[in-house]
């Protein structure tokens, strides 16, 4: 499949940890026959593609604003043995507000991985520079250090100005310490 063509590629590089996103427009439907056929085919796969990269690369999920149900993520996280978790903290509060965020924390703080971090006003996924729109970074790295987080994180703020994304790391760095 192109998911295993995509960790052979990786594992060429010496990649070491790798995401998938949970994606499928068909999430959005009430359909619960549908969702759960999603969620039992994400799960199957995930086994899959966790099994095929072995101990050479941590295989991630990452929460996405088709997978905003933290119920429906963790129906896939929890039955993944060694799947772990890349939170996108713009994702959780599109999917409700600094409480979906801490939720996710919380519900997945054995798991996550890796974090992606940018700002939005909880609408529409905009990558734009922390601090800038709605969402309460003192409160998400509260939360982080809560959990003794101490992996990786990168910033999707995405803008044509490095500078931008400069400033988003120095007020994390400054937030963090």
């Amino acid at each position: 499949t192109e998911c295993k063509k995509i960790i052979d590629a990786g594992k060429i590089i010496n990649i070491q940890k790798i995401t998938f996103h949970a994606h499928s427009q068909s999430m959005l439907l009430s359909d619960k026959s549908v969702r759960k056929q999603i969620i039992s085919n994400y799960i199957k796969n995930m086994k899959n593609l966790v099994d095929y990269a072995g101990d050479d690369m941590d295989v991630m999920l990452e929460n996405t604003t088709e997978m905003s149900s933290i119920k429906d993520f963790d129906k896939i996280v929890s039955k993944v043995k060694g799947l772990g978790v890349n939170l996108d903290i713009g994702h959780a509060f599109i999917a409700g507000g600094m409480k979906s965020i801490s939720a996710h924390i919380k519900k997945f703080s054995k798991r996550i991985e890796h974090i992606h971090m940018h700002d939005n006003h909880g609408k529409a996924d905009e990558h734009l520079p922390v601090g800038v729109a709605s969402i309460d970074f003192r409160k998400v790295i509260k939360d982080l250090k809560k959990i003794k987080y101490n992996k990786t994180i990168s910033l999707e703020v995405f803008v044509p100005e490095r500078i931008i994304t400069r400033i988003s790391a120095e007020i994390v760095k400054e937030i963090w310490s």
